[in-house]
């Protein structure tokens, strides 16, 4: 007899001494519960093994055969500068668009390692299950640029022929034609880096926030020179160490903002006695040299290998402002249940602060700096029952009227803004949520 389970065919001489083994296990006294239930586990199997017919096995084993490429791809890459192997550099392969063809295909079989390989002391690599097709090649080793690094997102998203073929005469590419094994080798020549610190505005170090390195010629800022479309930067996550300090490594030429991110918390008290809290949190980016906005960032220029340090990003704590109020209904006043109260920038559409109403129809937002913004309702709601035991509602009510948006202008200046009062308006049909409201996109006022 020849049984199948997931595609492979168990021996019945196997299937005998299992089964021997469990029977004396389960009746041994020395054989604890554990061992027991393994075995239960391997009788379960075996079982389902004996309900598949054999004359399956061919059909299934062909198919898998089928679906795994069978090329590869190996070479050596080396440093540049030192003219030593590039050891235990990260190696994968990205395909290129096939030729006249407006869809880029899939190439590489991602098994445990997701398609990526490590160099091995001598720099070789080698990547196997690699369907036919034309690949660029991806190198991550720390201080080194990545061969796609100057390659640009609208060219590599394109569906161009000139601009695929500018692609693969300025990248390092290999070709798979079947089940070959194609070489390449690749020279890595150092990239650029920045450094510094992250504070707090009282002067102590912001230690393990994440730092983000962001192509300036994406973002529209005055000073920036080129506007073209952004590149593949590095997409190693960088952290501050225990004095704050952070150094961002293997940077193409170009201009930069260096940033952070911080999730600015506040926690509240909740309704039974104190003893339950609940966290509000605003995560923001902060750019050098302090600022929410990307407006106000210091542009750093590199080229080569230049070293760009003594950067300093101030994270401020001090200073900043709370908006506050309540969102009632338009048609009687009443408080509303639930939902979302966000403030835009006016200048930059990308730096959003959000608040959730409370079931009392209350909304407060802390961390604001001064500035003119869109106040916006969104998601507003009602629910008939409330149950304030857990400080907000049970997991069995429903949603039993929703409200439309609602927005209006609001300037913070040198204080807290409180007592705002926001109205949305009823909906034609209330039993369903309002159509999403993209922010808007208000034209850059100069201040």
């Amino acid at each position: 007899m020849k049984l199948l389970t997931f595609g492979f065919r168990i021996p019945e001489s196997w299937i005998r001494n299992s089964t021997r083994r469990l029977h004396s296990g389960l009746g041994s006294p020395i054989i604890g519960s554990k061992r027991s239930r393994q075995m239960r586990r391997l009788l379960s199997l075996l079982a389902i093994a004996v309900s598949m017919p054999a004359q399956q096995a061919p059909q299934v084993q062909m198919t898998q055969s089928q679906s795994v490429p069978s090329g590869s791809v190996s070479g050596h890459i080396v440093c540049a500068d030192t003219h030593a192997p590039a050891r235990f550099a990260r190696v994968s392969l990205s395909r290129l668009r096939d030729a006249g063809s407006d869809i880029r295909q899939v190439g590489v079989i991602f098994s445990g390692g997701g398609g990526q390989m490590t160099t091995d002391l001598d720099g070789f690599f080698a990547i196997s299950h690699v369907a036919p097709g034309t690949y660029a090649l991806r190198v991550d080793l720390p201080g080194y640029l990545d061969p796609m690094s100057s390659v640009d997102l609208q060219d590599w998203m394109s569906s161009d022929p000139q601009k695929q073929d500018r692609l693969r005469s300025s990248l390092s590419t290999v070709t798979v034609n079947g089940s070959e094994t194609a070489n390449v080798d690749v020279s890595l020549e150092r990239g650029a880096a920045i450094s510094g610190k992250v504070l707090f505005d009282d002067g102590s170090p912001a230690a393990g926030v994440t730092m983000h390195v962001i192509d300036a010629s994406i973002v529209s800022l005055p000073g920036a020179g080129n506007r073209g479309p952004g590149r593949m930067l590095p997409g190693r996550l960088y952290n501050t160490d225990d004095h704050g300090a952070f150094r961002i490594l293997s940077l193409p030429p170009g201009e930069y903002l260096v940033a952070t991110s911080v999730s600015i918390q506040r926690a509240v008290i909740g309704s039974v006695g104190g003893s339950l809290t609940r966290t509000i949190s605003n995560p923001q980016t902060v750019y050098a040299p302090g600022s929410f906005r990307k407006k106000s960032a210091d542009i750093i220029k590199v080229s080569g290998t230049d070293e760009k340090s003594g950067i300093t990003i101030t994270i401020p704590t001090r200073g900043m402002h709370f908006v506050a109020g309540t969102v009632i209904q338009q048609a009687n006043g009443m408080p509303v249940s639930g939902g979302n109260v966000q403030m835009v920038d006016a200048d930059d559409p990308t730096f959003m602060l959000n608040g959730q109403i409370a079931p009392d129809g209350s909304f407060r937002i802390d961390f604001v700096a001064a500035g003119q913004y869109t106040l916006r309702v969104t998601s507003a709601f009602d629910m008939p029952e409330r149950n304030h035991q857990n400080g907000g509602f049970s997991g069995s009510e429903r949603v039993s009227h929703y409200y439309g948006t609602t927005e209006q202008t609001l300037i913070v200046a040198s204080g807290d803004s409180t007592g705002i009062t926001l109205q949305v308006p009823a909906l034609d049909d209330p039993t369903k949520p309002p159509r999403f409201m993209a922010p808007v996109r208000a034209a850059a006022n100069p201040k």
